[in-house]
């Protein structure tokens, strides 16, 4: 089964959590229909898919568990 969220909430640990329990995109209320669509598409696919706002909380804390060490960069649709 694949799950998205679409939820208000962009905590960085209510993110963490539906992710870890499984959850393959993740999508704030404000999103666009388009992009709604898209997750639904990408995540049919075997994809993962977040919203920007989201991506980039992801990035934030992949480059602090990091020092900051290496540039990650995600793939916003």
């Amino acid at each position: 089964m694949k799950i998205i969220i679409l939820s208000m909430y962009a905590d960085e640990n209510y993110v963490t959590q539906v992710v870890h329990v499984g959850a393959s995109g993740y999508l704030v209320k404000q999103t666009a229909a388009t992009d709604l669509i898209n997750a639904i598409r990408e995540v049919t696919r075997g994809n993962a898919y977040f919203s920007p706002s989201i991506s980039r909380l992801i990035a934030e804390k992949l480059n602090q568990m990091n020092g900051n060490k290496t540039k990650h960069h995600l793939l916003c649709f």
